[in-house]
């Protein structure tokens, strides 16, 4: 795309979702800036730059650091990096035809067409502050015709600029799904080391030097296996900074309304307890006060009866209450049995 169409994306996304003038103006020179570094690349002579290919993991690795820098308070530099990304996304819808011979045309139709108002604000009401809805809004951009482009880069643009430029509170449950995750992960490492000794073990028995090199890959790949952890670590890192994360637990007993402000019904239901230094015995006796069946495993009695509630539209506290399981419990499962998305907002109901 060309600057002009760049950047009055960038103006149209942020009077959708209002965001700091610093971040305005790091967005700005962001979104062109690759296209900087291409014209300093050709005077040097060296290879440019693929915009309309780009690397997915270069682009999810911008947002990331946009994240990070928004969260620190680094408002400019938050969207200088969201800028760059969205750069590349920009371009990777323009197609080029065959062997590049519309690329030009595609971008002066482009130029001449208005932004879609009605993309804009579906990208809005659609965004999630949530890193696995992001990827796959970057994933799932490829080249289109000028029209189709603009309305999917109007889309995207709204969408990525609220999700990324976020202040919103993490969901009530996340501390204690990531506490869990932690405890469970635990075992995970310990069942690592323990295949990584006896795979050495077993090398030195038959004395193959080659077994002994497969040792520490096996670790890995056992302590890989804890998905679940990952999955919720990586939530947990896109709402905290290193620094907010390690001011996290002095403050939130100072400031709970900060940390608890998505959902004041259900921030209640969930029993965190305060005291420093609890076991996580004592944690887990407490939570099973309110919720006697916490952590168990499901049975498909349970998951016929939790299938039912949600049909019959029961709120998520009040199928919490009636199942004697965790909100988040209750959350997890309904995406496991593919009744709800992995971005729904089905907490809140």
């Amino acid at each position: 795309m060309k600057w002009k169409d760049h950047k009055r994306l960038i103006m149209a996304a942020t009077q959708q979702h209002h965001v700091p003038p610093q971040t305005y103006t790091g967005l700005l020179d962001g979104v062109v800036y690759p296209d900087k570094t291409n014209t300093w690349l050709k005077n040097q002579g060296r290879p440019l730059e693929s915009h309309h290919n780009p690397d997915t993991d270069k682009i999810i690795k911008l947002i990331w650091q946009s994240r990070r820098h928004w969260l620190d308070g680094k408002e400019n530099d938050a969207g200088f990096q969201l800028g760059r990304a969205l750069h590349y996304i920009h371009d990777s819808l323009v197609s080029k035809g065959f062997l590049g011979w519309s690329h030009d045309s595609n971008e002066n139709e482009i130029n001449s067409l208005d932004i879609n108002n009605n993309a804009l604000s579906a990208g809005i009401g659609d965004s999630r502050c949530d890193p696995f809805y992001v990827e796959t809004l970057v994933n799932y951009s490829s080249p289109q015709s000028p029209e189709k482009a603009l309305e999917i880069a109007s889309y995207t643009t709204a969408s990525l600029v609220k999700a990324v430029l976020n202040h919103q509170a993490m969901p009530p449950e996340l501390e204690d799904e990531y506490n869990y995750a932690k405890k469970r992960h635990t075992n995970y490492l310990k069942a690592g080391i323990g295949a990584g000794l006896v795979t050495v073990l077993a090398a030195v028995f038959i004395n193959s030097m080659q077994i002994i090199l497969f040792a520490p890959v096996l670790g890995f790949i056992v302590v890989k296996m804890d998905r679940g952890y990952y999955r919720i670590e990586k939530i947990w890192k896109w709402h905290f900074s290193t620094k907010r994360y390690q001011n996290y637990s002095a403050n939130i007993s100072s400031q709970p309304e900060k940390h608890n402000a998505v959902s004041q019904g259900e921030s209640q239901q969930n029993i965190l307890p305060e005291k420093k230094g609890i076991s996580w015995d004592e944690r887990l006796n407490t939570i099973k006060k309110s919720y006697p069946r916490a952590y168990k495993s499901w049975t498909r009695n349970e998951e016929s009866e939790l299938e039912k509630l949600f049909k019959d539209n029961m709120s998520n506290l009040e199928i919490a209450k009636k199942l004697g399981r965790q909100p988040s419990a209750i959350r997890s499962r309904l995406i496991r049995l593919g009744l709800i998305k992995i971005n729904s907002n089905y907490y809140e109901r």
